[in-house]
């Protein structure tokens, strides 16, 4: 069988009727011949779409018959898996898409044959979804996309040399990175031969590879870019050789920045904080990783500054001031230096993942309503639990979430989950008295984007546990409040299917068709 010119074939005898048509239906190779045309029409094209759903493509000469698909080993899911994976491949529901592979795979169990062909197509452009393919596409996994030259990338070896030679740039990156987790050395060669060759902007990209296993063997290479005539290799290095422990660009940011900052007494007023920004710029600073201009912080001495604390590690300063961070910060936020500080010391702590410090600073932001740019990634630095505490404690003065979104409520809305079960009952009563009080106030529409960014997240973050009182809590809601029953559907729709995903992975295997 040729598919293409027998598809075409096809077409025309279809197109003209098998009446009016002179032409033969392609043949199907050792099937049997039905006996009527329309039946031989029908059997050719139900196989040839078989063969073009499955990637086949015959072989310039006579095509060679492929061996049989190995033996399953691992179980298959179920009906309910089928769905949860038929929806994920329609669009539906795609931020779990990762997660539901990372838990298949986690569970020992595979992709049902009939999906395979769907999900090779749907996960070979998408690399975040490929990590955990070769562990739930089973054995005919790579027997199909041995058939396919398509999807070959998703079950490409991460050491395989070829991917450094002649890979896009995603894949020399991705090449290298992996190549950091078995033998950094190795990495770090390959990287100091090929970056004279890029442009500024592919050199900050494989520069990046770096971060992974990231030692003071990797200072020399990393300050030959200091100097780089790019500003975004400059911003890629220096945030790692300030990481690297007694690297000289850390210790000239500690020498500069030192002098800076100091916490002094006195007799009226006790323990202050003193600042002293830096009077001119100068242009070495540049290859410190401190440019001359940074939208981050106001004013431009400020910013000179705050680029040098963003790069120190915070501990520093403990030592240095033999204080916690905890009463820094009160001091920070009894002077004026607010607004320079705490972004700086909030970007240091995540570059230096500090949970003490990250912790501290989330307690001084959430308590904090003045306009300081702070980011949320700080969430993610301290352990889970101690943060979800934290939020607790600050939420408990909060009835409703109000318009602008207090700090606490806005938390809220970034913490990653799972959230434990009492951040879950607290999160749906705020959602509940959110609404009963929009629906008696004409204003109540201020609020729909806070508690849409809420309800949405909740579906995501809610804990397995906490599933069945979170959907009865909302669910009270629909009948009461029909303003909101998109958005508590939406929720609920997403715990429903979280709670089936859950259920997939524990049902019986299903029959491969």
């Amino acid at each position: 069988m040729n598919p293409q010119s027998d598809w075409q074939q096809l077409l025309r005898i279809a197109l003209l009727g098998t009446r009016q048509s002179g032409e033969a239906a392609p043949a199907t190779g050792g099937l049997p011949v039905p006996d009527s045309r329309e039946n031989q029409l029908l059997q050719a094209a139900g196989t040839l779409a078989l063969i073009r759903k499955a990637g086949f493509k015959p072989a310039a000469d006579a095509p060679a018959v492929p061996a049989a698909a190995p033996t399953e080993i691992l179980p298959t899911l179920g009906s309910v898996g089928l769905q949860c994976l038929q929806q994920l491949l329609d669009g539906q529901h795609a931020p779990l898409f990762a997660e539901y592979l990372a838990q298949l795979a986690q569970h020992g169990r595979r992709v049902p044959h009939r999906l395979l062909p769907s999900l090779l197509d749907y996960i070979t452009p998408r690399p975040e979804l490929q990590l955990h393919a070769p562990d739930v596409l089973g054995e005919r996994g790579p027997w199909l996309a041995s058939l396919n030259p398509a999807w070959a990338p998703v079950f490409a070896m991460p050491d395989e040399e070829a991917l450094w030679e002649t890979g896009t740039h995603k894949q020399r990156q991705r090449y290298l990175e992996n190549l950091r987790l078995q033998n950094p050395q190795q990495a770090r060669e390959l990287l100091s031969a090929a970056l004279p060759q890029e442009a500024a902007k592919q050199q900050a990209a494989l520069l990046t590879a770096l971060t992974v296993n990231l030692g003071p063997e990797d200072a020399a290479l990393l300050e030959q870019y200091l100097n780089s005539k790019g500003k975004e290799v400059r911003q890629v290095v220096a945030p790692m050789l300030a990481r690297i422990s007694g690297s000289a660009l850390a210790e000239r940011l500690w020498l500069r920045a030192s002098k800076m900052v100091q916490v002094k007494r006195s007799l009226l007023h006790g323990r202050q904080l003193h600042i002293e920004l830096p009077e001119a710029w100068a242009a070495e600073w540049q290859a410190d990783g401190v440019e001359q201009k940074d939208a981050r912080f106001t004013g431009e001495k400020a910013a000179w500054l705050g680029q040098m604390l963003a790069l120190i590690p915070p501990a520093r300063w403990t030592e240095q001031f033999k204080l916690p961070p905890s009463r820094l910060l009160e001091l920070v936020i009894e002077s004026d230096w607010a607004p320079l500080l705490l972004p700086a010391w909030s970007a240091a702590a995540q570059l230096h993942h500090d949970r003490a410090w990250a912790l501290a600073l989330l307690n001084v932001s959430l308590a904090q309503e003045q306009n300081v740019s702070f980011s949320w990634n700080l969430l993610g630095v301290p352990p889970r639990a101690a943060v979800a505490e934290l939020l607790l404690t600050h939420l408990q003065s909060l009835n409703s979430l109000t318009y602008p979104a207090s700090r606490p409520a806005e938390a809220l809305a970034y913490l990653p989950g799972p959230w434990p079960r009492r951040l879950n009952e607290r999160a749906v009563e705020l959602v509940q008295n959110t609404i009963v009080a929009a629906a008696q106030s004409p204003t109540g529409y201020q609020v729909l984007q806070g508690l849409d960014r809420l309800l949405n997240h909740l579906g995501h973050a809610a804990e397995p546990a906490s599933f069945d009182s979170v959907s009865e809590q909302l669910q009270a809601l629909l009948e009461y409040f029909p303003d909101y029953q998109r958005l508590v559907h939406r929720t609920l729709d997403t715990l429903y299917f979280r709670r089936q995903m859950a259920a997939s992975l524990l049902e019986p295997p299903g029959p491969d068709s």
